[in-house]
């Protein structure tokens, strides 16, 4: 390399370029100071200036074990949909006809010398446009206007000769092309079967009349999902699927069940259980009937990875605690100004000081627990406490965290019972509360159930700033939030 990388992003896209991967990747190194024993790579600074480096596979990562049932791999994704990654920081342009190569840098040699603008032919252009659309779809197959832009802007910054006359960013008609370009796309595959985009289908036309509008009902990826509505499996259909669920089910009838094979046989059915969550909306008790090994917390975690490729737990609680601190900064200057949600900020600001500020389950729940507040949402219908013997009115919610205490608290600090409800149905229970909120929110995605709208804001901080699922819109609460977690 001509010069050590500033951070390890730096590093992963100088590898991700000059080692043409197309995958998402961690980086392990070999570290002298354990025997040479593969570390991951957190800090650019810990990297010795001649080092052995490890790429792991995003997808190969494995979701932490729970203390009460064996690890759940998140596997090759392959077997049901073609999209493994996500959208990407940098468009990488994919490698077109060998004219239209041959074309394009002739073109930019040409732009250098003279400033003269190449003139694409029909053919050239069309190429260009078919294969960017093709890598578009590999990460999206509803692309929002900034990611357009994103790989329009790609395409003229690497190809100067291309950028277009009058246009206030050079891109603005590749924008618009490739738009309509990405229409015609999803109509063929739509033609082909294509599950995600042919749902969508069978709209009101001139031969279809009494069919719905075309905007009616649009299902689509809304919270940033990768693998929204996958194929089922090349090889498989509903009965063949529909039969593999019924095993499961004779499984985990058994004292001694086949852990291993209940998380391969929940692997190979996620398409159909997309199909039924996306397509017919069923209840939490059809769902927790019919696909009871969802509701645990193996599967939780690993049915969040089927469909975002995101390690929940891993990010949550790694960006959780990146911005714990400042987030206590801004919650007490937000008691410092009184009010009405100071003086509550202020009271439970009382309640963490009273407690072992170097306990990392401490701070964890206050940053959370805090949030509704900072953020003027009420967050009593979701977060409840109650005593054991209170429960049965308790459970009658559509999205709720039960603390079940022996005497009522202000924050769920001790470990103790957590109930997670969703539509009045107990669905699983936590030894705490933030671990309670990581499975909870891991269901909302699993179940493809809306954020409770008194706590939205709150669910959105999880999904766009703790995850970095972001679909492209943000509230103003939150984009000032996100603005203040950005100062020192």
């Amino acid at each position: 390399m001509p010069s050590r990388p500033e951070t390890v992003s730096d590093l992963s896209l100088h590898l991700k370029t000059n080692l043409n991967v197309s995958y998402d990747f961690r980086l392990q190194f070999e570290d002298p100071e354990f025997g040479n024993a593969l570390c991951d790579l957190e800090n650019i600074d810990d990297l010795p200036s001649k080092a052995t480096v490890k790429l792991i596979k995003t997808l190969e990562l494995d979701i932490h074990p729970t203390d009460t049932e064996d690890t759940a791999l998140a596997s090759d994704t392959s077997s049901f949909s073609k999209r493994t990654s996500r959208w990407p920081d940098v468009f990488d342009l994919p490698k077109f006809s060998y004219d239209v190569e041959f074309a394009l840098r002739e073109g930019n040699s040409e732009y250098l010398k003279q400033g003269k603008h190449l003139k694409l032919t029909r053919d050239q252009k069309h190429n260009i446009l078919e294969r960017m659309i093709d890598t578009i779809y590999s990460f999206k197959a509803y692309p929002i206007d900034t990611e357009f832009a994103q790989a329009a802007e790609a395409l003229v910054n690497k190809h100067p000769c291309l950028k277009e006359n009058g246009s206030r960013t050079g891109h603005d008609g590749w924008k618009v092309s490739l738009k309509f370009k990405m229409g015609n796309y999803r109509s063929k595959l739509r033609r082909s079967g294509m599950q995600e985009v042919a749902i969508n289908g069978c709209k009101k036309s001139r031969s279809n009349p009494d069919a719905e509008h075309s905007r009616a009902n649009i299902k689509r990826p809304r919270r940033a999902e990768v693998n929204f509505l996958p194929n089922l499996p090349h090889g498989s259909d509903e009965l063949s699927l529909e039969d593999l669920r019924l095993n499961m089910m004779d499984e985990l009838k058994k004292k001694d069940q086949d852990v291993m094979m209940i998380n391969r046989h929940m692997q190979q059915t996620f398409a159909l259980r997309r199909k039924e969550i996306v397509q017919s909306s069923p209840s939490v008790k059809e769902m927790m009937s019919r696909w009871p090994a969802l509701f645990r917390e193996a599967q939780v975690l690993a049915e969040f990875h089927r469909i975002t490729n995101q390690n929940l737990q891993q990010t949550f609680y790694s960006s959780l605690d990146k911005h714990t601190p400042q987030l206590l900064n801004l919650f007490r200057a937000k008691a410092a100004k009184g009010g009405v949600s100071g003086n509550k900020m202020a009271a439970i600001l009382r309640d963490y000081d009273e407690h072992d500020k170097n306990d990392i389950h401490v701070r964890r729940t206050t940053a959370l627990a805090g949030l509704p507040v900072y953020l003027k949402e009420d967050s009593a219908d979701v977060f409840k406490t109650h005593k054991r013997e209170d429960l049965d009115q308790a459970q009658k919610a559509a999205v709720a965290i039960i603390a079940v205490e022996e005497e009522v608290e202000k924050l769920p600090f001790n470990p103790q019972d957590f109930l997670i409800v969703l539509e009045d149905e107990v669905v699983m229970s936590a030894k705490s509360w933030v671990s309670a909120l990581v499975l909870i929110f891991g269901l909302l995605y699993a179940l493809h159930i809306s954020y409770p709208k008194k706590l939205t804001v709150f669910f959105e901080f999880i999904q766009k700033v703790l995850l970095n699922l972001d679909d492209g819109k943000a509230r103003p609460k939150l984009l000032a939030l996100k603005n203040e977690l950005l100062i020192d």
